[in-house]
């Protein structure tokens, strides 16, 4: 059986760590299916995308995957706002892709 592929878009390295929770959650709602994830790492870039919508970009087209998890900390805005933002990005990134946001509410550091 083929893989289901998922890439993890963070706010940066330390937030790498929500992997274990997507694979986690994956498992619990597809127990038979093997799960494949990457975390879009752009540190060793010269000039990494700043922006979320470079990120979404860039991880398309270096990390190929069914399903993208885009991660923002919910720190001072609400989840809808993170949300309204992750969906954003996605429309001026221009990209037809299935994604799912991440808004944790306490900070995992």
């Amino acid at each position: 059986m083929k893989p289901l592929t998922y890439t993890l878009i963070t706010d940066g390295s330390s937030d790498a760590v929500l992997m274990r929770i997507v694979d986690w959650l994956l498992r619990q709602h597809l127990p038979d299916m093997p799960i494949a994830g990457e975390w879009a790492d752009f540190r060793q870039f010269r000039t990494p995308p700043k922006n979320l919508d470079d990120r979404i970009t860039q991880t398309i087209a270096l990390y190929p995957c069914e399903v993208l998890f885009i991660h923002r900390d919910a720190e001072t805005k609400t989840i809808d706002d993170r949300r309204d933002e992750i969906d954003r990005a996605i429309r001026q990134a221009n990209v037809n892709h299935p994604y799912i946001c991440v808004v944790p509410v306490r900070m995992q550091e």
